[in-house]
């Protein structure tokens, strides 16, 4: 019979495995991860024409002025920054949409209509600005800045919708009717309720705290969020804890992608503000911090093997 005692790696393992079972099963948690990762290709795409429009060097700038003929640099710049405003200016609105599309895969039900409820919803809580002609949607509202709003409408709305759904409150339609008809009709009351409870949300947030739902949550969660996750002791704990599960067998990246990519990704986007208003970025930490200077990647890997391996 074997009297040895389990080891301390056994014991973090059985621990921490039924843990990270039910993060990577939690579906919150993974449509958060997919949403990110849904946006994280046109964050690399409105990189390309940002390095360009903003090179470090002066010449580099001066050169292509010279080449195009141009007056000056903010000529082409400007056309340049068509990318930026049609990607990362409006990464609230891709995570919101993806977000909602992820979950309601998940939860088995209109994917369609739950994108589309989720979004108007998330322009619902985003306030107008007023101006002499009218009003006008200030498009910073919409970008990174409202990553923690568009998560949290995301989520709620089409939970929500679900729920109202599975109650059976929808509008019925003979069986005879074609399910691309009767589909958006039988989706007429579950919208209007969710879109309803959202209009109430902002209502009761205007009357009490004179504010809007971006200004208010960033404040109460945001902040603390992106202090923790913008200094470099919160990503070494980070970086160590990932490490930590992935030498117990665990899918660290995964765990750790869906919480702490929004905050980088909020603290990328200040860093993306300030450049285009000619400012220099402060947020050291970002995620491309994180990506090119805290995550060694396969290479990283391959060379570590290589130095320390005792195998031939």
């Amino acid at each position: 019979m074997n009297h040895d005692k389990p080891s301390l790696g056994d014991k973090i393992q059985s621990t921490l495995g039924p843990f990270a079972s039910k993060v990577n099963g939690n579906i919150y948690i993974t449509s958060v991860r997919d949403a990110m990762l849904a946006y994280m290709p046109f964050t690399f795409i409105a990189s390309i024409f940002l390095i360009i429009a903003f090179f470090p060097i002066q010449q580099v700038t001066d050169f292509i002025t010279m080449v195009l003929r141009t007056e000056d640099a903010s000529v082409w710049q400007e056309k340049l920054l068509y990318v930026n405003n049609a990607t990362l200016a409006i990464g609230g609105l891709l995570v919101v949409i993806s977000l909602a599309k992820s979950l309601a895969e998940k939860l088995e039900t209109n994917v369609l209509q739950c994108v589309l409820t989720a979004f108007v919803s998330f322009l619902l809580l985003t306030p107008l600005d007023a101006m002499e002609a009218g009003t006008f949607l200030d498009i910073t509202r919409v970008s990174a800045q409202s990553m923690f709003l568009a998560i949290i409408v995301g989520i709620f709305s089409t939970v929500l919708y679900k729920k109202i759904e599975g109650k059976g409150i929808k509008i019925k339609m003979p069986a005879a009717v074609p399910p691309a008809v009767s589909g958006p009709f039988e989706s007429v009351i579950p919208s209007f309720l969710v879109i309803m409870t959202i209009w109430v949300i902002r209502i009761i947030i205007e009357a009490l705290f004179n504010s809007d739902a971006m200004t208010l949550i960033n404040g109460t969660l945001g902040i603390p969020l992106t202090m923790l996750g913008g200094s470099l002791v919160g990503m070494v704990v980070v970086k160590i804890f990932e490490q930590f599960l992935w030498f117990f067998g665990l899918h660290g990246t995964s765990i750790i992608q869906a919480v702490m990519d929004p905050i980088h990704q909020v603290l990328e986007d200040q860093n993306r503000v300030a450049s285009v208003a000619g400012e220099i970025p402060t947020n050291i930490i970002s995620m491309s911090f994180r990506n090119h200077f805290a995550s060694i990647g396969v290479v990283g890997a391959i060379i570590a093997i290589l130095i320390v391996a005792k195998s031939k």
